[in-house]
């Protein structure tokens, strides 16, 4: 298998590379990483050849596991196909800007009209309501009193409000 032989060339080089740096009196944990850089490099120009084979054999494997494999079966390559044709109708219909080929409000952009205007109409309402409660009276201010009934809160403010004079 040539996938395994590459990979354990590439895990020799490693190994070599990492106890080189370690005997040059580099940090552990930093010798990994610079052994990995070099493994890689080294890796990557010295063993052509192992690895074109490793990824021969990989592209081999999957052409046999997929040979005689349809991707889809007719059936839903059909459906696809009507779909794609049927969103091509509609784009072109809609035009750039979803509103019929001119801009204007054609045959194919009435359910997009219909759907923004429904959509402009409940804007509308919540900004109406909104309107209207800001045209409301406010509302009364209440200020709680001191009735002596509390047992001496820290606030001096019993929990019975009661209206005030002043808004």
């Amino acid at each position: 298998m040539p996938l395994l032989t590459y990979s354990l060339l590439r895990l020799a080089v490693l190994g070599g590379c990492w106890a080189l740096l370690l005997w040059a009196g580099l940090n552990p944990l930093l010798a990994v990483v610079a052994a990995a850089l070099l493994a890689w490099g080294i890796s990557y120009v010295a063993m052509p050849g192992p690895r074109d084979a490793a990824a021969t054999w990989l592209a081999e494997r999957h052409a046999r596991r997929t040979a005689g494999v349809p991707a889809l079966s007719a059936r839903a390559r059909q459906d696809a196909a009507d779909e794609d044709a049927l969103v091509a109708a509609q784009d072109a219909a809609e035009g750039p800007w979803g509103f019929g080929e001119a801009g204007g409000t054609g045959e194919a952009a009435d359910g997009k009209v219909d759907r923004v205007d429904d959509r402009v109409d409940r804007v509308d309402r919540v900004v109406h309501v909104d309107d209207q409660l800001e045209q409301a009276e406010p509302a009364q201010h209440v200020e709680p009193v001191d009735d002596g009934r509390d047992g001496g809160s820290a606030t001096g403010q019993s929990a019975s409000p009661r209206p005030s004079s002043t808004p």
